[in-house]
């Protein structure tokens, strides 16, 4: 294990967290897995072979930021790479005081998801399709960055940035540290948030909430 990197074990009770808020606004959710089937049909948002129950998970996962004071500062929170719109959809339900940009460089994919947002009127929350590397939010105030499994770390964070990203927040896998380097670890404070501590649904083994702090 890299020492420089910090490494928490999850506690249950904080996991019980993210499910209280999966459960609060599960009604939402649910008629986000309907959307996310309709337009997968049409352009591949996600794997052909995702299943309900599966894509509801993956929504699930991306509440997991929400363990993290980091998410609660921000005032603006850009999904990049969105995708489906995972995770920037779900977690706009959590946070009523930030603006969320997704941005994806795919134009039909930031089309469905711009739909999506409408249908399921997901507040304070705008979608781009634009590349990461140049997107300029509007408003710049406490800016985060999100993703999942969209983007290599040492590809992303080696990135100058048109904007000052106050932090990162990345759900990533087991191999997530064969994307850090020095140049990464020079800039920034790593700590690796071992979710499969905090429960035993089997689909968070080895699965880490990355929180990335410049130094």
């Amino acid at each position: 294990m890299n020492k420089k990197i910090e490494i928490v074990n999850v506690s249950r009770e904080t996991f019980q967290e993210v499910e209280w808020y999966n459960m609060k606004y599960l009604p939402h959710f649910k008629e986000y897995v309907r959307q996310i089937l309709w337009w997968n049909a049409k352009i591949n948002l996600v794997s052909r072979n995702q299943s309900e129950q599966s894509i509801q998970e993956h929504i699930r996962h991306s509440l997991v930021p929400c363990i993290t004071e980091t998410f609660w500062k921000a005032r603006t929170i850009v999904d990049a790479g969105t995708g489906s719109g995972l995770p920037g959809i779900p977690l706009s339900y959590l946070n009523d005081d930030a603006i969320f940009h997704l941005v994806d460089i795919n134009m039909k994919k930031a089309t469905a998801v711009k739909q999506m947002v409408y249908n399921l009127k997901s507040q304070s929350t705008e979608v781009h399709c634009a590349d990461i590397e140049t997107f300029i939010p509007q408003h710049q105030e406490k800016v985060i960055m999100v993703s999942k499994h969209a983007f290599k770390l040492n590809e992303l964070l080696c990135k100058d940035f048109p904007v000052k990203y106050d932090g990162f927040l990345f759900l990533k896998g087991n191999d997530y540290q064969t994307e850090l380097n020095d140049e990464i670890f020079d800039k920034f404070n790593v700590r690796a948030y071992n979710l499969q501590s905090g429960t035993e649904i089997p689909f968070y083994r080895q699965k880490y909430l990355l929180e990335i702090l410049s130094k």
